[in-house]
């Protein structure tokens, strides 16, 4: 993800809702048997279904792909977000 994609995401949410650097938690980068994973650039935590639209509204214009994260608490890494 590109810094002016993120200094976008900033401006379009509040600064809870958009997490980069050391705002980003370990439990973000970690599955629960404690392996990590790729740290993500950025985490965006939208709060209503408008926002989730609009995030994904940018992310389609700025053809920026949008990998997704499960809970992180299996085991066999299924729910880590891997981009190649």
């Amino acid at each position: 993800m590109p810094d002016w994609f993120i200094g976008k995401l900033r401006k379009v949410f509040d600064k809870s809702s958009v997490l980069t650097d050391t705002g980003i938690e370990p439990r973000y980068y970690h599955d629960l048997a404690g392996q990590p994973v790729c740290k993500p650039r950025a985490v965006v935590r939208p709060r209503t279904t408008e926002q989730v639209s609009a995030f994904l509204r940018l992310c389609h214009r700025e053809r920026v792909p949008v990998p997704t994260q499960g809970g992180m608490t299996g085991l066999v890494r299924g729910g880590a977000a891997e981009l190649e």
